[in-house]
Parts: structure tokens; C-alpha cells; sequence
């Protein structure tokens, strides 16, 4: 079962790509469904609307991610929590809480 801040790989549209991608889990709802947020690691970043997720933090290891990414502000799906596939690790820490800060 899935929870807020857990980062998992799912299969979701963003802009032109189908591919699998890592997301954070924003809100469980019921029958199952979730609220994620895609994460990138391409050079796509935009800091007005986007989430830094800095590899040189030291909260960064518990994510499970490979290197500096950021949450996309803007593309956020709601989908079936069955998507989730691997799950890789969470927002935690500081991160964590600045990721609810930035939130709002």
C-alpha cells in the first residue's frame, strides 16, 4: 500500500512520453486511487515551478533516486494506486518537510 512522499516507478504520459518514470505519491484516495507527481532528471527544470531534488542533500539517499532530479510542478496525475510499480524510497528529513512547504 502505498503513502504520501513514497517514491515509486509508474508509467505516466508527461508531455510527449509514455515512459517509465519515478513519481512521489501526493495523496491516497479511495478505491485505490492516487494523486502522484512525475519526477525528471532532465534539463527541463524550472525553478518558478518545479521541486529541486538536489542528490548533494543529505536526506537525498532515502529517495532512491540516482541522481538530481526535480518534482514537476504542473503535471501531476491521478491514477490507479495498481500503476505503482517498483517502489524505490521517500521524501524524508528536511526534504521532506521543505517538499510540504513548497506544497503550500
Amino acid at each position: 500500500m502505498s503513502a504520501p512522499l513514497q517514491i515509486y516507478l509508474a508509467r505516466l504520459r508527461v508531455r510527449p512520453c509514455t515512459d517509465l518514470r519515478p513519481c512521489v505519491v501526493l495523496a491516497i484516495f479511495p478505491a485505490d486511487r492516487v494523486l502522484v507527481a512525475p519526477i525528471s532528471a532532465s534539463d527541463l527544470y524550472q525553478p518558478a515551478q518545479d521541486f529541486r531534488l538536489d542528490a548533494a542533500h543529505p536526506d537525498f539517499e532515502d529517495t532512491g533516486l540516482d541522481r538530481s532530479s526535480f518534482v514537476l510542478g504542473r503535471e501531476w496525475v491521478e491514477m490507479d494506486g495498481s500503476r505503482l510499480e517498483d517502489y524505490l524510497g521517500r521524501l524524508t528529513g528536511d526534504l521532506a518537510q521543505a517538499f510540504l512547504e513548497w506544497l503550500g
